[in-house]
């Protein structure tokens, strides 16, 4: 058996001054044979801010400076520092990724900036990373080595690659074609077989 409730005004202020006590919600839910919703929107329309959980200092968690993972931390800044518009190093591309100024991982929105990928990967030192373990390429008379064929083409036979310390992609674009070709024939013929069940 359900019990209709009447809100009155005796009865919604009888939520606000329990709610104003310090009384937890669910119990004011049982007590009042009411739900949240209307609890949160009886707050809002006498102009009183619900404030739900503890955040910062207040939160039971809260490690302050001994935060111990990045993942935490970089949330916290996120919510903390405003996102520019445009990288803070280039100004030119739109920025993606937080990045650690001092390696410190400090709880100081000084501490990091707003970085689009490429400037993160380039102050990090992935990039160089990255093409340093990336196979070396035969190059002979400013020829280039196709990994897949092994010939030797002129620059213009790959496609641009950045990752990459000779800037171009380590298969020729006659290799990259043959092989999506083969990949998209092979895809065809799993569907053809697939709906011919």
């Amino acid at each position: 058996m359900s019990i209709q409730v009447i809100y009155t005004e005796e009865f919604k202020n009888g939520i606000i001054e329990d709610y104003l006590l310090g009384i937890p919600i669910r119990i004011i839910e049982k007590d009042y044979h009411t739900y949240q919703g209307k609890i949160y929107n009886i707050l809002r329309e006498k102009n009183i801010v619900f404030v739900g959980c503890k955040k910062g200092i207040q939160h039971p968690s809260w490690k302050g400076e001994n935060v111990t993972k990045r993942t935490a931390l970089h949330s916290w800044i996120r919510n903390h520092k405003p996102k520019p518009l445009f990288c803070e190093e280039c100004s030119l591309n739109k920025p993606y990724d937080l990045a650690n100024i001092s390696g410190e991982y400090k709880r100081d929105i000084n501490d990091f900036e707003w970085l689009c990928r490429s400037c993160h990967m380039l102050k990090d030192g992935r990039l160089k990373r990255l093409q340093e373990t990336s196979p070396k390429r035969e190059i002979k008379d400013n020829l280039f080595k196709c990994c897949k064929c092994k010939e030797f083409l002129s620059r213009d036979n790959f496609d641009k690659d950045k990752s990459r310390k000779d800037g171009i992609y380590f298969r020729c674009k006659k290799c990259v074609k043959l092989l999506n070709k083969l990949y998209y024939d092979n895809k065809k013929r799993e569907l053809k077989n697939a709906h011919s069940l």
